[in-house]
C-alpha cells in the first residue's frame, strides 16, 4: 500500500508556514512531497515535508545568515564555506588549491571580506542544504559566476564530468540520461564499448539494436 500522506497544511516549523501542498518533483526519485512554504521574511519556497518535520529545515535559508552575524559569522556554515574559498584561491599550501588558485581561479576584492560576501549569499537565496557552485569551471569566484546548488547540480558540473554535444544541447552523461529516461551508464556503454554514435547511442530505446 501507498505510504500516508501526513497533511501540515497550515502548520508553523520555525520560521516556515506550510501554505500548499506540491506534492512530488518531477525529476527527483524518492516518496518525498514537497509543500510551498512561506518564511518570516516574506520569501516564498518548496521543502519536502520530511525535512520539515525532522527540523532540517526552519526557514527559506535566513535563519542560518541571520545566525552568522554573531562574533562576525564565526563558527557557521557560511563562515566555513567562505573560508574554504579562501584558502583554495590563496594559500598555496592547501590541499586543493592545485584545482584553483593554482589554475589561475581567483576569488573577487570584494569576497575577501566576510560580510560582502554573507550580504551576497543573503540575497542569492543561500540554504543551509545547499552549495556554492562556479557557473563556469574556469572562471573565479564572484558574485556574476557563482550560485547555489544542491549537490545533484555540483556534481554535474565538476570538471571531471564528460560532456556530451548533440543538436544543439550539451550536458553530462547523468543529464542525458534523465531526458531520454535511461542511465547514463547505458549511453556510455553504448558509445565507449559498443562504438555506437552519440545520436544512435542517444536515440535508440533500450532493448533495440541499433539501426
Amino acid at each position: 500500500m501507498p505510504a500516508k500522506i501526513i497533511d501540515i497544511l497550515g502548520q508553523r516549523f520555525g520560521r516556515l508556514l506550510v501554505i500548499e501542498r506540491l506534492g512530488k518533483k518531477p525529476g527527483i526519485t524518492g516518496r518525498a512531497i514537497y509543500w510551498l512554504c512561506e518564511c518570516d521574511c516574506g520569501s516564498i519556497v518548496e521543502v519536502s515535508g520530511v525535512e520539515l518535520r525532522r527540523g532540517n529545515t526552519v526557514s527559506c535559508g535566513c535563519y542560518s545568515i541571520d545566525r552568522s552575524t554573531i562574533h562576525n559569522g564565526r563558527h557557521t556554515r557560511l563562515y566555513s564555506i567562505w573560508g574554504t574559498l579562501v584558502k583554495r584561491c590563496e594559500n598555496n599550501k592547501y590541499k586543493g588549491y592545485k584545482n584553483y588558485g593554482g589554475r589561475g581561479i581567483t576569488l573577487c576584492k570584494e569576497w575577501r571580506e566576510f560580510k560582502n560576501f554573507q550580504k551576497w549569499a543573503r540575497e542569492s537565496g543561500y540554504e543551509d542544504t545547499l552549495t556554492i557552485d562556479r557557473i563556469d569551471n574556469n572562471g573565479n569566484y564572484c558574485p556574476e559566476n557563482c550560485r547555489w546548488v544542491d549537490m545533484k547540480v555540483q556534481n554535474r558540473n565538476k570538471r571531471s564530468n564528460r560532456i556530451i554535444s548533440f543538436g544543439n544541447d550539451a550536458c553530462c552523461m547523468s543529464e542525458w540520461g534523465e531526458r531520454i529516461g535511461e542511465k547514463g551508464q547505458l549511453i556510455r556503454d553504448r558509445i565507449d564499448k559498443l562504438g555506437w554514435t552519440i545520436k544512435e547511442a542517444l536515440t535508440t530505446p533500450k532493448g533495440q539494436k541499433r539501426n
